[in-house]
């Protein structure tokens, strides 16, 4: 007669820790308005676009 090997139980994983956030930056501390503005565009973004011809 042969024993039949059982499999136990395993416990299931713990949840990864949440990410801590990244402190500022001392250049947004120093600056009020940094979020404020955006990046100033490249000029290639500020170039008429012309139509596809079809």
């Amino acid at each position: 007669m042969r024993l039949r090997l059982l499999r136990r139980w395993k416990k299931p994983a713990a949840p990864a820790p949440a990410p801590v956030p990244a402190p500022p930056r001392p250049a947004e501390l120093d600056n009020p308005y940094g979020r404020v503005y955006t990046p100033t565009p490249s000029l290639s973004c500020l170039r008429r676009r012309e139509k596809d011809p079809k």
